[in-house]
């Protein structure tokens, strides 16, 4: 689940990188260290609370049954 959750959160800063690359960037000049940073501060807070979301949705019967069963 870890292994989903960090590919995942990657693939969401990669595709905000890239927008921000064709749709900020082209109309400024930022350095490359100024535009990782830039996506990364606006992406962080979306993409973790989404990643999490989509991540237990996909393992919700295995997180039901182990919640199940520890509490019996």
């Amino acid at each position: 689940m870890a292994i989903e959750f960090i590919l995942l959160v990657t693939l969401w800063l990669f595709w905000n990188y890239s927008i921000f690359v064709e749709r900020e960037y082209s109309w400024s000049t930022y350095l490359f260290k100024e535009e990782i940073y830039i996506t990364i501060l606006q992406s962080i807070f979306p993409v973790i609370v989404l990643g999490c979301v989509s991540i237990i949705l996909l393992h919700f019967k295995e997180i039901k049954t182990k919640f199940v069963q520890t509490t019996k």
